[in-house]
């Protein structure tokens, strides 16, 4: 591969893809051949020429630093080889989809049951049944242990409730005595199990009495007994109706009694015109239906294919065969045959026609996948295993997680889950490929107890789970997402924090429920997923509130809401170190040799962990004079830090000596207030004098006063003006009238101050435009200072320029929009583009200005991609097919771009926005919008002419209820 066409990679190489066994071989005896086993940068950079790798300066830079995080200036052959063994491993992660949502997300939806008794079967039938007419997806039936069927919509809205018709006790065959007494006693037979014939509209149950009884259910409030087959050998325990696929072949009623019988009952084509013909109930015994009396009913029986009770029975398309299971509790044999899968094509050739799987204790359920051919079974030794059709004799698997016997199990996702449920009510959730445990369920366990008989039934095309007796029970396994809805998730929960690293370009994301997932964010896969990152307290996940990366970018720090801490590598995804403080952690920042760690009361100050040793030291104890919990927090690299309280209260602190030296109020920004000290205490001090009550009243005598002045005023405000989110503008130079620190309000404004200036830091103010009861929730800007991005509560984004703005300099600012000049003379920056992003408030915004592409995150469990026009490019972790990103250009030319699923119902209203946030005079109806080289629409022309755009000599004064517009002319412009 020559250079040029590595430069042409999208994508920045990876050895992995490139380096051949061969390519590696000859590295390490490269190596070897070096003195102290170790290259330069410069040499690793000629070794790497060797096999046609290049890489922008840039590039090779953060490959290096990847390589040696000892920071030597060298690589070392052990270096180089882990660094090829994390890119396998990433690719490995990336190939197992790792799993970011529980399986069983929500909890369970109970409600008490209509059915006059204990419910023993349900089904879902589609809309061609009774009553289906006006759902067009079908309906739910339960059926009762004494005949009481009820009808459910798919919302559990019941429609309507039926009873079977009781045979006559003179049709009644002769039983024993005891089971006469057990009918006399009961008004309604008991009903061992049912079937629903959905195309012939027919239910089939059987009963005690050995009997078989066919209702006629095409007519709406009546189920009327047609057809009563009596006289069975033996009780009837499970029954199963099949309907081929192709129609050619007659539909099949599985029968499975008492004494290890299986029966298979044809249909013939004229049956359902022959079954409703005339209105006189008929009758067949069980030896005429074995003689082929009934004309449309044909009957094979299979004798003792088990030695005990059948517990289920099915049919398998594929193969042509019925599958039946058993107990083996009666049977002497401990290996009696447990799962049978009988041919029906083939039962008189001399070759055998029975597939049967043997295990101890026999089974009680199974769930058999056609396309792969596996068979899952579960038993009463708590056992789950799983076996191959084509090798009956040995178990490919067993999962060993229940405490008591298996009651129903089924597949998922093309056999990848399996889904079990115990006798205890408790579900498990299984990685079929993997044999391990991914979930436990246990809502069941409240609404039912374990001596409580339930039926189980889980409805594939809605991907629901059904429990029910009593009251009934449904939960959602793993629910597909409606792409015509959505465009997917990225975690479970919502993202409380985004963060990412330059280092490796990795985006670490950190959600509500404690997970922190890593992703490969220009390919868009999973790097590696950690779950319940911090400690879960019983009945409340603990979310994950703060984070950062070191200054190497090798380490990766969070805290919880608890006051955990943890570092992590970032490498293997390892936990390295633990520890706590007092209260929640508001923000965290990792600086030179220390970490300063900023909670809800008090700021602490932590020795650098990077030497990971084992004892924990607190560095200098900072001063307390926040009047209310801190709110946020953000720090400059010249060793100032910048807090502001639930008062209003923004504090400025020298982070070197940990001490305030200006304290403002945003209610009344251009008043200085005295820095009012609270007592504290070292940690480390065990020795504490207790002060006198005099000097205490000494030491409180200016904090009283001014509490009480600050609890008047909140006292006449009841909703106080804070500070929402506090930016930085880092590359603003060292100039008094510069503003360098942005404060979003709670009423929408957004305050600029200089922290240069400590007698009037405060400069201006501007109005953000935001809905009535909207506010700023994330501020963004990008390396240059150029633009401020800004998040709100409803979902909106915002870019305004400010590159010339609280920005004064001797000459003329040249702005490098198009070469173009412009004068710094303006009040108010320009808003140049406004798109709804979220539907949720959104929590954190980053700008890459590398390519030039803007990442959010919402309370909505997604983080979305955007390009500086507003132009939506992905979800990450979408099932939807995503696009690779360049880290160096922008987004492809050809870019296909669209409107988020969720956004596309949004309506929205034109209104007037101030001539001092104009977005532009480009009329809606103008031709379609031209891209440049970087895919983005031309942004900078834009820019130009919203800094062109004159000021109004009357501006209208607008209220806050007025509900603005939002111009998508910029940004949902489709092509």
């Amino acid at each position: 591969m020559s250079s040029s066409e590595a430069r042409d990679h999208t994508l920045t190489p990876r050895l992995n893809e490139f380096l051949t066994k061969s390519d590696i071989e000859y590295a390490g005896k490269f190596f070897k051949l070096q003195e102290s086993s170790k290259l330069s940068y410069i040499d690793f950079r000629s070794f790497l020429n060797r096999f046609n790798l290049t890489y922008h300066d840039d590039d090779f830079l953060n490959l290096c630093l990847k390589m040696d995080p000892n920071r030597d200036n060298f690589i070392t052959w052990k270096e180089f080889v882990s660094y090829l063994f994390l890119e396998l491993q990433i690719d490995d992660n990336a190939q197992d989809a790792l799993s970011t949502t529980l399986p069983i997300a929500q909890p369970a939806n109970i409600f008490l049951s209509k059915n006059r008794s204990d419910i023993l079967r349900i089904h879902f039938i589609d809309n061609n049944f009774v009553f289906a007419s006006t759902d067009s997806h079908g309906i739910y039936v339960t059926i009762g242990c004494f005949g009481d069927i009820c009808f459910w919509s798919l919302k559990w809205r019941m429609k309507s409730i039926i009873f079977a018709d009781e045979v006559p006790e003179t049709e009644l065959p002769i039983i024993e005595l005891s089971d006469k007494k057990l009918i006399k006693k009961s008004s309604k037979t008991l009903i061992l199990d049912a079937v629903i014939l959905t195309d012939l509209k027919i239910i089939c149950i059987s009963s005690v009495c050995c009997d078989l009884r066919f209702y006629d259910c095409s007519t709406i409030n009546k189920c009327i007994l047609r057809l009563y087959v009596r006289n069975f050998p033996y009780l009837i325990s499970a029954l199963h109706y099949h309907k081929p696929i192709d129609n050619k072949r007659n539909a099949q009623l599985i029968i499975g009694d008492f004494n290890g019988t299986v029966r298979v009952i044809d249909f013939m084509k004229n049956f359902e015109l022959d079954f409703r013909t005339g209105s006189i109930l008929r009758q067949l015994s069980h030896s005429e239906l074995m003689k082929n009396i009934h004309g449309t009913m044909k009957c094979r029986e299979f004798v003792r294919t088990h030695q005990d009770v059948v517990t289920q029975v099915s049919f398998i398309e594929s193969v042509n065969s019925f599958i039946s299971s058993a107990q083996n509790i009666l049977s002497k044999s401990s290996y009696a045959p447990s799962v049978v899968i009988q041919s029906l094509s083939d039962i008189h050739s001399h070759s055998n026609p029975q597939v049967v799987f043997r295990m101890n204790g026999g089974t009680t359920c199974f769930d058999f996948h056609q396309p792969s051919k596996m068979l899952a079974t579960g038993g009463p030794d708590f056992v789950l295993r799983l076996w191959d059709y084509h090798m009956p004799k040995k178990m490919k698997a067993s999962m060993v997680g229940h405490n008591s016997g298996i009651q129903s199990i089924f597949f998922q996702d093309s056999a990848t889950k399996l889904y079990s449920m115990d006798k205890n009510k408790i579900v498990n959730v299984w990685d079929v490929k993997q044999a391990r445990l991914l979930q436990t369920f246990q809502d069941l366990t409240k609404t039912f107890t374990k001596n409580v008989s339930v039926s189980a039934f889980y409805n594939e095309d809605f991907r629901e789970f059904i429990v029910a007796s009593r009251r009934i029970a449904y939960f959602k396994c793993q629910p597909k997402i409606d792409l015509n809805k959505t465009d997917g998730f990225t975690d479970m929960s919502p993202i409380s924090l985004i963060l990412f690293n330059k280092l490796f370009g990795f985006l670490v994301t950190c959600s509500k429920s404690s997970s922190i997932i890593i992703w490969d964010v220009w390919r868009g896969r999973k790097v590696n997923l950690i779950l319940e990152a911090h400690t879960r307290l019983k009945h409340n996940e603990v979310d994950i509130t703060a984070g950062c990366f070191d200054p190497t970018q090798l380490f990766l720090l969070t805290a919880g809401s608890d006051g955990t801490l943890k570092v992590w590598d970032m490498k293997s995804s390892e936990l390295l170190r633990c520890l706590t403080v007092d209260e929640r952690v508001v923000s965290v920042f990792w600086l030179e040799e220390r970490i300063i760690v900023v909670s809800l009361k008090d700021i602490t100050e932590l020795i650098d962990l990077s030497s990971m040793k084992e004892k924990i030291s607190f560095g200098k104890c900072w001063r307390k004079c926040h009047h209310g919990e801190i709110k946020c927090a953000t720090v400059h690299d010249l060793k100032i830090l910048v807090t502001s309280c639930t008062s209003g209260d923004i504090i400025f602190w020298n982070s070197e000596m940990g001490q305030p030296y200006m304290r403002f109020n945003v209610k009344d920004p251009t008043q200085q207030l005295p820095a009012v000290y609270k007592k504290i205490f070292l940690k480390s001090d065990v020795h504490v004098k207790q002060n006198t009550r005099k000097q205490k009243t000494k030491q409180n005598k200016t904090l009283k006063n001014f509490e009480e002045r600050l609890d008047f005023n909140l006292a006449q405000d009841s909703s106080p003006l804070m500070v929402q989110r506090l930016l930085f503008l880092l590359n603003r130079p060292s100039h008094f009238t510069n503003g360098t620190i942005l404060a979003a309000l709670s009423n929408g404004k957004i305050q600029v101050w200089s922290h240069h200036n400590r007698r009037e830091p405060f400069i201006t103010e501007f109005d953000t435009n935001c809905m009535n009861g909207d506010v700023i929730t994330a501020l963004a800007t990008d390396t240059q200072n150029r633009y401020l991005f800004a998040g709100s509560h409803f979902g909106y984004i915002k870019t305004w320029m400010i590159s010339n703005f609280w920005y004064v300099v001797d000459c003329i600012l040249s702005s490098t929009i198009n070469g173009e000049i412009f004068t710094s003379n303006q009040v108010n920056p320009k808003l140049l583009n406004c798109y709804q992003g979220h539907k949720k408030p959104i929590t954190n915004l980053i700008f890459s200005d590398r390519n030039e592409i803007m990442i959010s995150s919402s309370y909505d469990k997604s983080v979305r991609f955007w390009n500086l026009s507003g132009q939506y490019i992905g979800t990450i972790g979408s099932p939807m097919k995503w696009t690779n990103l360049s880290a160096n250009k922008g987004v492809p030319p050809d870019f296909n771009y669209r409107i988020p699923s969720d956004l596309r119902s949004v309506e929205i209203d034109d209104f007037d926005i101030e001539s001092q946030s104009q977005v532009s005079n480009i009329p809606r109806e103008s031709s379609e919008p031209k891209t440049d080289a970087t895919g983005n629409l031309q942004f900078h022309d834009l820019v130009q002419k919203a800094l062109h755009t004159e000021n109004e000599k009357n501006e209208k004064s607008h209220q806050r209820s007025e509900k603005p517009t939002l111009d998508f002319s910029l940004a949902y412009k489709q092509h």
